[in-house]
């Protein structure tokens, strides 16, 4: 297909890879209308940690994580769970999930990992300078917790191969957690900080990038669910929406968890499960770390914001359901004392509390890349946890697919026919 000097771009999913890919995709001049099902950014883009994290660069197949997983399955509050149902897609997910958790695929994914996620916080930066757009960026670094020695051994061997990375950490006793964050009391055995990392407050940057992408001329569709494409040979020529059809010459399929479901219209065979993530926030709290804060056995993640303070985790794979278990989210709670003595979340209101679903690839890779079947439809998603750290490097790497430019990272890794 021949580009349009203007090209017509139709980006599917207004959660945070969406909004980045759009944002990107008008730099480059292109003609872009996003579309979301909902309100753009309310769904997985809105309540998790916000965490920038180049430390997060070992996927999520990875070895032990199979026989942890089966432990944890025995209990339904654990901090990985897979509901209990007959889903020929969920089973041929876990057969590769199986096949992938090798400390081979960790050493072949963690280099792209780490570039693609140091990449999104250098655009992350850029934007908000160029755009002079305030979301709460904030490069403190983060600190991972450990309260057993089974939790050493783990995060020392990530220490190690952030060493072959050239990725700078501090390994530290529990003097040396309170000497970085002197307001908290550290029950935990000790920590790993890694100052490479940031966060950014992510309903802010929604709100902020919503506005900006409105003010830039891109048409954005709220409340406008895709119900199925219009095509033309191996092209798809538009996407059907109540009422019409969005026509375009190129499509980007953002739309998180439900992204497989939508392209299984097409013939297209996309391995993804949804994997639900729970949080807490708690509004102007009396006590607040200076420090973004993972614990690691518990699989907690504690963030602080400019007025609140937000605890989340979990992932459940329980299909398309965004209703919350009340016990998974007091096992959260219920997990933070155990590692900060000083931080009493028993009284903290368990009715607000949010969830999302995040799209999980087999592999823990995301997909990026043009479909063979479909060559003008390219996939932006399958980021899991890594949503907000892959971001804005997903979407410049979306437009310069559609520019047909060299990308900045090679894309072979992140191939959405690689399971095929």
């Amino acid at each position: 297909m021949a580009l349009r000097s203007v090209p017509r771009v139709v980006i599917i999913g207004g959660g945070i890879i969406g909004v980045s890919a759009a944002y990107y995709a008008r730099k480059i001049g292109a003609e872009v209308t996003l579309l979301d099902m909902g309100e753009i950014g309310r769904a997985c883009s809105h309540g998790n940690a916000g965490y920038v994290a180049p430390s997060h660069f070992v996927p999520l197949a990875h070895p032990g994580v199979i026989t942890q997983g089966l432990k944890w399955m025995l209990d339904p509050d654990s901090p990985f769970y897979i509901r209990p149902r007959f889903d020929p897609d969920l089973f041929a997910w876990i057969r590769i999930f199986r096949r992938m958790s090798t400390d081979a695929h960790v050493r072949a994914s963690m280099y792209i990992l780490r570039d693609l996620a140091q990449a999104t916080l250098g655009l992350f930066e850029e934007i908000a300078q160029s755009e002079n757009l305030a979301f709460e960026l904030q490069q403190k670094g983060l600190l991972m917790l450990y309260n057993s020695e089974k939790g050493r051994r783990s995060n020392l061997k990530e220490v190690d191969l952030a060493e072959e990375l050239n990725v700078k950490t501090a390994v530290l006793d529990r003097s040396g957690l309170e000497t970085l964050d002197p307001g908290m009391e550290f029950r935990c055995l000790g920590g790993v900080y890694w100052p490479g990392d940031a966060h950014i407050a992510p309903a802010s940057f929604m709100e902020v990038m919503g506005n900006q992408l409105e003010t830039m001329g891109v048409t954005v569709r709220s409340s406008t669910p895709v119900l199925g494409f219009s095509l033309s040979g191996k092209e798809v020529r538009g996407v059907e929406i109540p009422g019409g059809v969005v026509e375009g010459d190129e499509f980007v399929l953002a739309g998180g968890s439900w992204s497989s479901s939508l392209v299984k219209r097409l013939g297209i065979r996309l391995p993804l499960q949804p994997g639900k993530g729970y949080s807490v926030t708690v509004e102007k709290p009396t006590l607040t770390p200076i420090l973004p804060m993972i614990l690691s056995e518990a699989r907690v993640a504690i963030t602080p914001f400019a007025d609140s303070l937000r605890f989340g985790g979990t992932m459940e794979l329980a299909g398309l359901d965004l209703s919350v278990t009340r016990s998974r989210v007091n096992a959260i709670l219920r997990a933070v004392p155990r590692y900060l003595a000083n931080v009493d979340t028993s009284g903290v209101r368990r009715e607000g509390a949010w969830s999302g679903l995040r799209p999980v690839s087999p592999d823990g890779l995301p997909y990026i890349g043009r479909f063979r079947k479909i060559p003008n439809l390219i996939a932006a998603t399958g980021h899991a946890m890594l949503g907000v750290t892959l971001a804005t490097g997903t979407g410049k790497l979306v437009a310069q697919i559609i520019a047909r430019d060299r990308p900045f990272l090679p894309l072979a890794q992140f191939q959405p026919d690689r399971f095929s």
